[in-house]
């Protein structure tokens, strides 16, 4: 039998809160139970897999190192059903923006870009922004190739807590986010090509209410600081992408600077107090 890792506690945790959260909440989803007996079967696949040691063998050990990443994304794109199953529609970004005046004395996600009208910053804060996507599978796969696998094991485990406290607030406290809550600025007045990128794939696969605390945010400087901690050429490179990423959050209009701010603490909680060996 081989051991749970971090990043299986923190997912089985995760689906389990879900599952609860599909059967109980006063608005569920029509699919509800359908959605419920896939998240018991994913937890069972879990604990069944490491029970019997299907880690032993290399495609099962690459399996089980791996597997987060996909659950990662398919978590996410379930958080808007938890969101309006909890809510049913309601948000809270009014608070939000109320805390912006009291913070910064203005909404930066609407100013941001008009104090810095510069179309080549704004073209490198969208790559951070996009980077987004491939710093996780990064970190695993140069971490998972260095070894020892402790060190992969803690790191992939506290990304993982990461993503999944995000999701748990985003579910209990839903925020649009200044990209859903104001009329969108002209792609081309915050860059050139990479704007209407970003753009594309929010249309297409951003959750509604998933915008406090910011999760690119989180997610990223979370991974910068375990590749500072596990490998420094990698985090010299990060060093480049997430403070791109951070403030193209809020450039972009795609997060309240509150959001920003939010993520970072977070990331920077999780740093030090995040997943252990276990």
């Amino acid at each position: 039998m081989s051991r749970l890792r971090p990043a299986d506690l923190y997912t089985t945790g995760y689906l389990a809160f879900a599952l609860v959260v599909l059967l109980a909440a006063p608005h569920p989803p029509e699919n509800a139970l359908l959605l419920g007996a896939a998240h018991l079967a994913a937890i069972a696949a879990i604990l069944a897999g490491r029970r019997f040691g299907v880690d032993r063998w290399k495609a099962g050990e690459l399996l089980f190192a791996f597997y987060p990443l996909v659950v990662f994304g398919l978590l996410y794109s379930e958080v808007g059903t938890l969101i309006r199953a909890v809510h049913g529609g309601v948000v809270h970004d009014a608070a939000i923006q109320r805390a912006e005046e009291i913070l910064f004395r203005s909404q930066p996600s609407r100013t941001l870009h008009e104090i810095w009208p510069w179309r080549p910053l704004g073209e490198y804060l969208h790559l951070g922004y996009f980077a987004y996507y491939f710093l996780a599978p990064v970190l695993a796969l140069v971490l998972y190739l260095r070894r020892p696998r402790r060190e992969f094991d803690i790191a992939i485990g506290t990304v993982a807590l990461s993503f999944y406290l995000c999701f748990g607030i985003f579910v209990l406290y839903p925020v649009a986010g200044p990209y859903h809550a104001y009329p969108r600025s002209d792609p081309a007045a915050v860059g050139y090509l990479l704007p209407r990128v970003v753009r594309g794939v929010l249309d297409r696969g951003s959750s509604i209410g998933a915008a406090f605390p910011s999760s690119h945010v989180a997610v990223s400087l979370t991974v910068w600081i375990m590749a500072m901690r596990y490998h420094l050429p990698l985090a010299r490179v990060f060093a480049f992408i997430v403070p791109a990423l951070a403030l193209g959050a809020v450039y972009g209009g795609y997060h309240y600077a509150v959001d920003a701010v939010a993520g970072a603490l977070l990331a920077l909680l999780l740093g030090v107090y995040g997943a252990r060996s276990t």
